[in-house]
Parts: structure tokens; C-alpha cells; sequence
């Protein structure tokens, strides 16, 4: 593989796909589509045609046929969230790098035989949590390392989306608001204290299907440490994330999970009271998305370049471990409200 460009299997034409592969076009590395398929090719060639792509770009009616092209080197698997983690293991089974959608697996059972099928055919494998790939998360981590404001007490953070649409979530097919908007106020506790923790406290309500509506978690972590948490489908929440530290606070701006702006705050708020002005890191791009902010995504991809120019099989941003770390809390958090899925 040369490292002139980084060439792209797209696999699944939904609203995910499409917006990264809008975001593609931003990328600082020479990322380059020259692949894309669906369960048809009327619908790969439609989403062709939807992005104005180059008419060099292939169509497949069919997973394995993209996964069999020798001419892609790496592929985003941005299927349906249950579709996930089978499709990531047949397109390792082919001899492919992957990058997939967050989830990766509804649970650490299905997720750990990914990363043991990476690390066996010695190809790199990467959960798509596009988060910890802004600038903003960069400058957090820096600031944190840096012990600039002392050390990390307590996270705080809230993700309250309550006009999603009632056939995004499934209990049968593993995927609820807990795994889907849950995951994000989770990782972004791990992300401020690079740990695991201790202890897990989690309180829920579920409808009549035993889909949880919204979640409340608390960890506590090694160093005295703690988060507050809350994923709602049913809630309208500032959907900010806070991280106190020993000599002032960050805030991480609406959205939190892709951020444009971050606020350092010197000592407690009683200390400062004038307006700070926020680190602004703005995407400019005027391109139309489904969802908010996706031109972010052209950071995951640029480090996915990076990683395989460099020889990388695994990401020392997101790490196997780091998946891994996210979906142990949230199986905890799931045995404690009752929720099963088909999976587990």
C-alpha cells in the first residue's frame, strides 16, 4: 500500500455514509472513494450519483463483492448499528481494514472476536467514536495531561435528544438509547479520566418493550473521582459536558460529543465572573449533512490515514481497549436496568 492516497470502501448508503462520505472531501490526507455498496446497486448507484461522486468510483449490489475489490484498502462500514460487528468480522475475513460505526458490538461478547480477528490477520480495525478526533477533545486531553488546571474530580455531562424518531431503536436487535446516545456521556467520562471505575450505579425507566427512555449513571473512579451522566430519548437536556478539576473547569459546548468550542475556567466560578471567551475550533463547511456537525468526521478519517501510513493495526487515540472500556460500563449499566438484547 502507498501512501499517495487512501483508498475507500463505503459499505452501506444510509444517511451515516453519506455524510461521511461528505466529509471526505475536507480531509487534510488525500482520502479517496473509489468503492461503494449496498444490499442492491440501484441503491449503491443512487448514493453515487447523491454525492456527485467520480465516475470512477465502482458500485456493488453486495458487501462481499466491494470486500473482494483489490483496489480498496480500507473500508467504513456505516450499516444499521445491529449489522455492525457481523459485518466488520466478514470484511476482516476478507483481508480488509475497517473503520466502523459506533457501536462497533452491542455488548463486549461480540466485540471482543473483532478485535482478536484484527490482531490475527494483522489488519488495522477501529470503532468510529468520531468524538475523541475533534480539536476540542485534542486541546481537553492536553490540558488534562498537562496538569494546567490540577487533576480531574468529577465529570459531568448530558446527552437529551427526545424528537428521535420510535423505529431508530429495537431491545431484540441491540440497539437503545443507552448503546446509541449512552455510549457518548460514557466515553467522554473515560476520555477526562483515562480509567476504568470502580463502581457503577445506574437508574432508568423502559416503555413497555424494555427499551430504556433514559438513563442515569453514576461511576466512581480509582482516584476518588466521579461522573454524573443522563441519556434521555425523552428529555431536552444543554447536551454540554463539564470536567472539574483541583484548580478551575472545563466546559465542552453544545453538542459535546461535536464540539466547536471549549471554555477554560480558571478556579471556581465565585473567582471568575467575567465572560470568557471560549477556544473556538469551527468546522467551515457549508455542505449540506444529515446530522449536525458530520463535517467532524474528516478527523476520524485523517487519523485512519495517518494510522495506516505509519503501520499502525490498532489507533492509540481510540484503542481496542478504549472500545472495550465503554461497552463494559454500558453491559453493567444494562444488567442493573434490565435491558437484554438479542445479542446478549
Amino acid at each position: 500500500m502507498t501512501f499517495t492516497e487512501l483508498r475507500w470502501g463505503i459499505v452501506g448508503c444510509g444517511q451515516i455514509s453519506h455524510d461521511f462520505a461528505q466529509a471526505m472531501r475536507k480531509c487534510v490526507n488525500k482520502n479517496k472513494i473509489v468503492a461503494v455498496a449496498a444490499r442492491n446497486s440501484d441503491r449503491a448507484e443512487s448514493f453515487k450519483k447523491e454525492l456527485n461522486l467520480d465516475q470512477s468510483v465502482k458500485v456493488y449490489g453486495s458487501y462481499e463483492d466491494l470486500f473482494n475489490d483489490q483496489d480498496v484498502d480500507v473500508v467504513y462500514i456505516g450499516t444499521v448499528n445491529h449489522e455492525h460487528a457481523a459485518t466488520t468480522l466478514k470484511a476482516l475475513d476478507f483481508g480488509k481494514n475497517v473503520l466502523c460505526e459506533k457501536p462497533i458490538a452491542p455488548n463486549v461478547k461480540d466485540a471482543k472476536p473483532l478485535f482478536e480477528k484484527a490482531r490475527e490477520k494483522n489488519l488495522f480495525l477501529m470503532e468510529a467514536t468520531w468524538s475523541r478526533f475533534f480539536p476540542v477533545y485534542k486541546e481537553v486531553r492536553k490540558i488534562i495531561k498537562e496538569k494546567a488546571l490540577g487533576d480531574v474530580t468529577a465529570v459531568s455531562v448530558t446527552f437529551g435528544v427526545p424528537d428521535l424518531p420510535e423505529n431508530r431503536y429495537w431491545v431484540d436487535k441491540g440497539q437503545t438509547p443507552i448503546v446509541d446516545i449512552g455510549s457518548y456521556t460514557v466515553q467522554f467520562a473515560t476520555w477526562a479520566f483515562q480509567d476504568r471505575p470502580t463502581k457503577i450505579t445506574a437508574v432508568s425507566r423502559k416503555n413497555d418493550e424494555g427499551c430504556d427512555l433514559w438513563t442515569s449513571i453514576v461511576l466512581e473512579f480509582p482516584n476518588g473521582g466521579k461522573a454524573n451522566l443522563c441519556c434521555s430519548a425523552v428529555d431536552i437536556f444543554p447536551n454540554k459536558g463539564f470536567i472539574s478539576l483541583t484548580k478551575g473547569y472545563l466546559e465542552v459546548s453544545t453538542l459535546f460529543w461535536c464540539p466547536e468550542k471549549l471554555t477554560v475556567h480558571p478556579g471556581p466560578p465565585a473567582e471568575n465572573e467575567c465572560e470568557i471567551e471560549p477556544l473556538v475550533f469551527p468546522l467551515m463547511d457549508d455542505a449540506k449533512y444529515n446530522f449536525n456537525c458530520s463535517s467532524g468526521l474528516r478527523y476520524e478519517a485523517d487519523h485512519v490515514f495517518d494510522c495506516l501510513k505509519e503501520g499502525k493495526k490498532e489507533s492509540d487515540v481510540h484503542s481496542f481497549d478504549e472500545s472495550l472500556k465503554t461497552l463494559e460500563i454500558l453491559d453493567e449499566v444494562r444488567r442493573q436496568i434490565g435491558v437484554v438484547y438479542g445479542q446478549d
